[in-house]
């Protein structure tokens, strides 16, 4: 296996101080979801290097390839944080819609 970006254990550092997830359930998820994370970085590297957009073996435009995983990557982290309870919005007080700004 690859290593890890210094980013993503450093992201995975920073989650394990500010919330407790000592126990083996929370570490397997931190585990994959740092994976998930590094696998992230990768991908938007190289899109960012290639383009959004590639050339088929027809001389069509297409998406880059790399988009997909980069959505699907985006998708998994956010499943992974709900699991450990880590959403990135808080709860709202109230059902129903926020109270306009002021």
């Amino acid at each position: 296996m690859a290593r890890l970006c210094k980013e993503a254990l450093e992201w995975r550092k920073k989650l394990e101080a500010e919330y407790n997830l000592g126990d083996a359930e929370a570490q397997l998820l931190m585990a994959s979801m740092t994976r998930t994370f590094d696998q992230l970085r990768r991908a938007e590297r190289q899109v960012e290097t290639d383009g959004m957009t590639q050339i088929d073996r027809f001389g069509k435009i297409i998406a880059h390839p790399l988009l997909s995983v980069i959505r699907d990557c985006r998708a998994s982290i956010l499943q992974y944080l709900k699991h450990l309870g880590l959403e990135a919005e808080p709860p709202r007080p109230a059902p129903g819609r926020p109270p306009k700004w002021s």
